[in-house]
């Protein structure tokens, strides 16, 4: 039997020394984040690509998160699909990825997270104040069953740099 807690005790282990790692997907995993994002926060320097998405985010993995979205210097891509997040804990992150003077964009997916409309309201009002922000994507299904979807893209024609780094 797969125990989450064990593995993502056991991956938190192995960033803990892996100061060149830049993308860490770990979708799907099933694993307990607050230990392996507390690893990434003073072990993982450029890591610049965080796919967290189809995992269940707890309240101490959300603190965990957001502990790492203040201190990380290189962090500009994040899925968080389909993790349980509220849509409070996903304007803090945007909020505190945009006051880290070391980020210089945000790329985000915060699909399949049951936001419903209230949700989407107050994700919709932070938005304008992210400047930083070059990618959002909201996907789901409201509770009372109404689609929706939100998508920020850059334009086709913009600059190279503004593209997927690596």
């Amino acid at each position: 039997m797969h125990d989450p807690v064990r593995g993502g005790a056991a991956l938190a282990q192995f960033v803990r020394g892996a100061h060149a790692l830049r993308t860490l997907d770990v979708r799907g995993c099933a694993i307990t984040c607050s230990t392996l994002l507390e690893a990434l926060r003073h072990g993982a320097p450029k890591l610049s690509s965080l796919l967290l998405g189809h995992n269940r985010l707890t309240r101490h993995d959300i603190a965990a998160l957001l502990a790492l979205a203040s201190a990380t210097r290189a962090l500009s891509r994040i899925d968080l699909s389909k993790t349980n997040l509220d849509a409070e804990a996903f304007a803090a992150l945007l909020c505190t990825l945009q006051l880290n003077a070391h980020v210089r964009e945000i790329r985000a997916d915060a699909s399949h997270n049951g936001f419903g409309s209230l949700g989407a309201a107050i994700v919709g009002a932070v938005v304008p104040c992210i400047d930083k922000l070059k990618a959002l994507h909201l996907r789901a299904v409201s509770k009372s069953g109404a689609a929706y979807a939100y998508a920020l893209e850059p334009p086709s024609d913009a600059p190279s740099g503004v593209g997927e780094g690596g």
